[in-house]
Formats: C-alpha cells, sequence, structure tokens
C-alpha cells in the first residue's frame, strides 16, 4: 500500500508530466506505481493531499478533468492487453478496475465528508457522468469485453469473484448515468451481453450480482430494444450467429434470474426476440458439409468458423440455451396458455356409426334430420349469445389469447428447426410432464368442431407455405406428440391413457387425416415437404401405426366419405398434382378394394 503525504497539486504536475513525456504503455510498472499513489489519495479528506482537491483550485481544474480522463482511458487500455496466463492477471485487473470505479463515482472521494466540500456533490456526481462519457466514447465497453473474452470465455475461467464483480459494476454504470439510453444499452448487448456464458459465470462465482442485474432490470432493457425490429437486425449483424447464439444464452439465463409475474409484462417481446435471433442464426447453417463450412455443436453445419472462445465455452452456451425447455421456463412462457385452458374439459369421443346408417336411404334421412338440428341449435346458441345468456365462449384464430399462445409455440417450433444438433432434447424437454402437451390439446380442441378444421383450412388458403404463428403452434403440438408417441410402450398408449386417452387419441387422428386431405384434394396445400405437412403427416402414421397394431379406432375410419373415386383417377391419369400427393402420402384414406384396383391398372 502506498501512503499519500504529498500536496495533491504537486502530485498532479508529476502526473500530467509522466503523461506528456513518457509512454504510459511502455513504463507500466511506473504508471502502475504512480496510479497507486493517485488512488490511495482519493480517499483522504483533506483537500490539500487528496488528488480530488486538485479539482476544487480553479487554475488547474479544467486540465485535472483532462489528466483524469487521459489516466482512466490508458488504465481501460492495459486492462484490454492483459495476459490471463500471467502470473498477476487477477491482481493487475483488480487494481486498474478500481481505478476505473474510483474516477466514474464519488462515493469513495473522502473530500465528501469535509463540511466545506460536501454540498459540491452533485457537481462532483456530473463530473463522474462526463468522465464516464468519455470512457464509454473512448471504447471502454470494447476494452471490458476483450477482458471478459481472457478472463472467463476459456476453459479455465481464470477471473476472480472480486474482479467480475468490479467489472459488472464498471460496464453497467454508463448505461445506468445515461438512464437507459437507447446507445448505451446497445453497447452493453454488443460487447458485454454477448460474451460466452457471461450470465453462467456471473450465477457460479458472485450470485449477488444477480440481485443487481434484477434491480436494474437488464433484461426487460435489453429486451425492449431489441423488440424494434431494425434493431435487432443491426445487433445480428454485428454480431452474426455464433455471438448472436450466445446473446441468446445470456438472455434465457437471465430469464430465470426474473419472477414469473415481473416477465408476463414484456413476455411477448421476450419471445419474439429470441424468436428472430434464432431465426437469424438459422440464415448461417448450411445443409451438407463444404469447404466453406464448419461444424458447430449445437447448430450443425455452419457457414461462420469458431474462434477460440466460442470453441472453449460452447457446452456452457449450449447448457444456458437449454434452460429455454426446462419445466420452469416453460411454465413461465406458457403461463397464458395455463390460465387459457384451466376451467375447460377433454373432448368427448367421437359418435359410433350405427347399424342403420348402412342403409344408404336411411342415412341421407338422418343426415337431412341432423343438419335441421344442428340448424335449430344454431340459432338458438346466436339468440342466447345476443340476449346474454351462456358464459362460455369458444377460441378462435386470430383472437389475443390465440396469438399469444402461438407466438410462444413459434419460438420453441424455431428452436427445434435451427437447434438440429439438440432437437431430440427439446422435444423431449417439452414432454415433460402436462405442461404443455395437454394445454395446448385442450386448446386446439377449443377452436371449433373437429379442433377448428374449418378455420385452418381457412387460414391455409391465405397463408399457403403454413408458416403462420398458428401453424407453427400446431406444427409443434405434432412433433412433440410424435416424439412422445414413438416411446411410449403399450401399456402406457392402450391402458394408462398417456398423454391422452385413446378416444382423443381419436379424434386428434380425424382432424390430422381431413385436414391434409383436404388441403390437398382443395390445391390449397401442394408442397409435401413444407414443416406443416411433414410433422402432421409424421404424426399421423405414428398413429396409424399404434392402430395397425391395436385398434382405437371404428371401423374405416381412416377413409374419406368425400374422396370421389372417379375424380382421383381422373386427376391421375391427367397427372394432377394433388392427386399424386393423396396416392404417394394419403394411400390410407382410398379404400383398400379401390387401391388393388389401381395398382392393377398401374401393372397392366
Amino acid at each position: 500500500e502506498v501512503k499519500s503525504t504529498k500536496p495533491s497539486v504537486q502530485v498532479y504536475k508529476v502526473a500530467k508530466l509522466f503523461i506528456n513525456f513518457f509512454n504510459a504503455r511502455k513504463e507500466e510498472s511506473r504508471f502502475e506505481l504512480m496510479m497507486k499513489y493517485i488512488i490511495s489519495s482519493v480517499q483522504l479528506e483533506s483537500p490539500k493531499i487528496s488528488f480530488i482537491g486538485v479539482f476544487l483550485n480553479k487554475d488547474y481544474s479544467v486540465s485535472w478533468i483532462q489528466l483524469v480522463k487521459d489516466l482512466c482511458t490508458i488504465s481501460s487500455s492495459i486492462l484490454a492487453s492483459l495476459q490471463s496466463n500471467s502470473s498477476a492477471f487477477n491482481k493487475t485487473v483488480a487494481f486498474y478496475s478500481l481505478a476505473l470505479i474510483t474516477f466514474t463515482s464519488p462515493s469513495t472521494w473522502g473530500v465528501l465528508k469535509h463540511k466545506a466540500v460536501a454540498p459540491l456533490a452533485p457537481h462532483f456526481n456530473q463530473l463522474c457522468h462526463n468522465i464516464c462519457g468519455h470512457l464509454v466514447d473512448k471504447g471502454m465497453f470494447s476494452d471490458m469485453k476483450t477482458l471478459l473474452l481472457n478472463g472467463i470465455a476459456t476453459s479455465t475461467v481464470t477471473l476472480k469473484k472480486t474482479s467480475l464483480s468490479a467489472i459488472n459494476n464498471l460496464c453497467l454504470r454508463p448505461v445506468i448515468y445515461s438512464n437507459f439510453s437507447d446507445k448505451l444499452v446497445s453497447l452493453y448487448i454488443l460487447n458485454i451481453l454477448c460474451v460466452p456464458a457471461l450470465v453462467h459465470q456471473i450465477c457460479l462465482l458472485c450470485p449477488e450480482l444477480t440481485t443487481q442485474l434484477k434491480s436494474h432490470q437488464v433484461l426487460k432493457v435489453c429486451i425492449q430494444l431489441l423488440a424494434q425490429e431494425q434493431q435487432l437486425k443491426i445487433h445480428f449483424n454485428a454480431l452474426e450467429g455464433s455471438y448472436a447464439l450466445c446473446l441468446a444464452g445470456n438472455l434465457i439465463n437471465l430469464i430465470q434470474l426474473e419472477d414469473s409475474s415481473t416477465v408476463q409484462h414484456y413476455l411477448l417481446d421476450l419471445v419474439l426476440v429470441l424468436t428472430r435471433l434464432l431465426e437469424s442464426c438459422a440464415k448461417y447453417v448450411t445443409a451438407k458439409q463444404s469447404n466453406l463450412s464448419h461444424w458447430h455443436p449445437v447448430l450443425g453445419w455452419f457457414s461462420v468458423s469458431l474462434d477460440k472462445y466460442l470453441q472453449a465455452t460452447i457446452p456452457i452456451v449450449k447448457l444456458q440455451i437449454s434452460k429455454l425447455w426446462q419445466p420452469e421456463a416453460v411454465k413461465l412462457v406458457t403461463f397464458h396458455l395455463q390460465e387459457c385452458t384451466k376451467n375447460l374439459t377433454a373432448p368427448s369421443p367421437l359418435p359410433t356409426p350405427s347399424p342403420e346408417e348402412e342403409n344408404t336411404a336411411k342415412k341421407l334421412m338422418k343426415v337431412a334430420i341432423e343438419k335441421t338440428k344442428n340448424t335449430v341449435a344454431n340459432t338458438q346458441v346466436l339468440i342466447n349469445n345476443h340476449s346474454g345468456v351462456g358464459n362460455t365462449v369458444a377460441n378462435r384464430l386470430g383472437n389475443p389469447d390465440s396469438t399469444k399462445i402461438s407466438l410462444v409455440c413459434a419460438m420453441y417450433e424455431t428452436a427445434v428447426r435451427t437447434l438440429s444438433q439438440l432437437r431430440l432434447e427439446i422435444l423431449t424437454g417439452l414432454c415433460y410432464g402436462d405442461i404443455l402437451l395437454k394445454p395446448l390439446w385442450l386448446f386446439l380442441n377449443s377452436l371449433g368442431p373437429n379442433c377448428g378444421l374449418k378455420a385452418y383450412l381457412e387460414l391455409l388458403n391465405a397463408n399457403k407455405n403454413g408458416n403462420a404463428p398458428e401453424f407453427q403452434m400446431l406444427t409443434l403440438f405434432c412433433d412433440t406428440l410424435s416424439h412422445l408417441v414413438l416411446i411410449l410402450d403399450d401399456s402406457e398408449f392402450y391402458e394408462l391413457g398417456q398423454p391422452f386417452q385413446l378416444h382423443e387419441y381419436a379424434i386428434l387422428a380425424h382432424f390430422i387425416n381431413n385436414f391434409l386431405f383436404k388441403g390437398v384434394w382443395s390445391g390449397i396445400l401442394t408442397d409435401p415437404e413444407i414443416p406443416l405437412f411433414v410433422s402432421m403427416h409424421n404424426l399421423l402414421a405414428a398413429l396409424r401405426r399404434r392402430d395397425e397394431r391395436k385398434s382405437y379406432t371404428s371401423p374405416n375410419f381412416w377413409l374419406i366419405k368425400d374422396l370421389k373415386m372417379n375424380q382421383l383417377t381422373s386427376d391421375l391419369t391427367k397427372g394432377k398434382k394433388s392427386a399424386r400427393i393423396i396416392k404417394q402420402k394419403l394411400p390410407h384414406v382410398i379404400p383398400h378394394k379401390e387401391r388393388v384396383l389401381m395398382f392393377r391398372n398401374e401393372v397392366h
């Protein structure tokens, strides 16, 4: 420890000469000794000895401010140049971090205890804001990023608890001083929050800092900025793929530090930001190995190479991202889904055709009677709704509840598609318990008759690619349930009813079968390779295999009554695409006898 006994003005003059005539970077040992002397004097109460006291002398105040800015700038650049394998690394980091913290906040300035100086406290605060602004302009955030990468983004974390805490405080300080302006929040995101595994190491080494991050609502202010589409594009282009993934990992890590009730206020923005980050990362993913691609443990073949920091921290980044589909996070982001479905009941079984219906005349008569009954019932429902009778209102596609739930599902579906190497892990996490599948199934059933089949077909007509959030909700449900159906044993599927009863599987199969057939037959669904078709067809195939092993449906369940064989045969002869898709992808909707005849015709 260096004791300060020289008059502050004399110290100031010596420091100024040193800065003007010596290269501080080449004379680091001398510069460090001088800084230790200056920092030790700051805590003294006497203005004559404290280095801060020079500011009170109007002859030197302006040049003193410039000197302090120069000293801080040099200290920041020294921190960026330190090598983490040096024996004095942590000691040097701790000292220069202390120096920067000392001059960017007057809380440790001893002269403020002096009665004559105490009234100047607001001016000292403004002075610190000024110094902070200068440091930001001179690249302090970039220096801190380099320091953090060298200290924590390595195979062995070298930064100590106190140093990491000091750096975090130092980085947040200008952001807080600016009242969380877009410019400073942007710099914080681009240089600090994108450091691989940063939040993970903060939680591990100095968990008390999480309270500070929470109290300053760091997650909220970052999400509010990134929720602006143009800002998100700017930040992603600056970070590129891998560091954008690290940013997503840190944001996901921050979610766990927040209260569920707090996150709900900006949940949609959070979901949109994570979805867009993942979608942007997908642009760098390549279909196969090439001379220009690199293997990424999370994304697969990637067009951007991994530097040494990313290679060292990718297991932790993977761990951070995986928190998104852990039960706590799934409960948090699907809170609205849970609330919307808590009073909904499971659907009742489909009506079984009676022997009478085999008679065509009786069947037609019954259909006519049923239509009359439905017309009367629908009229009564309209009267009741108009008069306020009843309080149960079915959900529908496009209403606020449906939109919120669809956007959350779209985020998870984007994760399934983008994070190709974690696909099975994501689906397994989403299958856990009854957090997602059961509430989502109840919600789908509340969209109208046959799971809102009519509404979905109308939406498909407007969105033929099937990439609207409402379709991504359906795709996620099919992907997740397909994964679960494949791993359930017979007792779980047929006897225990996990996760659904057998009649519910039949209702679901009926919906998917009719949706795919009507979509293809009407010419709306023309591409069997889109994710929506692939996911629904995979689930339908899984349910059919279960039914073939041990039937849980009624006879002729898989046949489509609307299918006209004469027209199908004619369309196949003409080479129509819709007919080919039905023949190749949905042959089970054609009666077996007709399929045999089609086969014989092709053979001959």
